[in-house]
């Protein structure tokens, strides 16, 4: 029987597992929409990865731009250099950070999308709700930066020193390189769901269905090869079909 999923399996009984796979035959078409499946997963990370590195790009800017209007006020620029740099470290330390934290995440998912569908599904949509909460606050962050550097250049850009000034160039500059590859990644990800046939929660399920049958597969057939008894699997001549 074909499986609606396009995996054909034949199964053997055991006797502690009720099945293990004996034949395992993907319909290339629903293969190739898991892989696509398992892209998505990957650019939605890494989508969430950069808007949290344009979170805090922006939250720099915005300190540097701050300090700015402080500085032409109170500071000298010895202290504004000091601060700058500081902020820059701590920045770049709260990156590494995140990446690392990305990095955990998606190893945790590669390992739990062959054990429960459910929570994979809740991640996509947990990964999406941050990923609007933060693109709204990044909306906001910009509409502040806006007003302030309109103040800077009206008011205060005299006393603004070159190093802050470039600094503050090279962020817009990184800022705007960001906000090109998000975009890319959303164009990406929109072909993606555009190549897979079915693009809802019931072709999700089924592809990372089919994804548990393979792995259950790959441990079958490695049991066999070290002549282990995980699943007690005995000689038996039965063979049947499951849909």
């Amino acid at each position: 029987h074909h499986l609606p999923i396009g995996v054909e399996l034949v199964y053997r009984q055991c006797s502690l597992q009720p099945v293990i796979y004996k034949r395992l035959i993907i319909n290339l078409p629903y293969f190739t929409n898991l892989l696509l499946l398992l892209l998505l997963l990957l650019l939605l990370l890494l989508l969430l990865l950069l808007l949290l590195l344009l979170l805090l790009l922006l939250l720099l800017l915005l300190l540097l731009l701050l300090i700015v209007v402080i500085a032409a006020v109170i500071l000298t620029t010895t202290l504004i250099i000091i601060i700058i740099i500081i902020i820059i470290i701590i920045i770049i330390f709260i990156i590494i950070i995140f990446i690392i934290i990305i990095i955990i995440i998606f190893i945790i998912i590669i390992i739990i999308i062959f054990i429960i569908i459910i929570i994979i599904i809740i991640i996509f949509i947990i990964i999406i709700i941050i990923i609007i909460i933060i693109i709204i606050i990044i909306i906001i962050i910009i509409i502040i930066i806006v007003i302030i550097t309109t103040l800077i250049v009206v008011v205060i850009i005299p006393n603004t020193t070159t190093t802050t000034t470039t600094t503050i160039v090279i962020i817009i500059i990184i800022t705007i390189i960001i906000i090109i590859i998000i975009i890319i990644i959303i164009i990406i990800i929109i072909i993606c769901f555009c190549l897979m046939r079915k693009s809802n929660f019931n072709s999700v399920f089924l592809c990372f269905r089919s994804s548990s049958i393979l792995l259950v597969f790959l441990l079958c057939r490695f049991q066999k090869l070290f002549n282990f008894g995980w699943f007690g699997c005995r000689n038996s001549r039965e063979i049947f079909t499951v849909e």
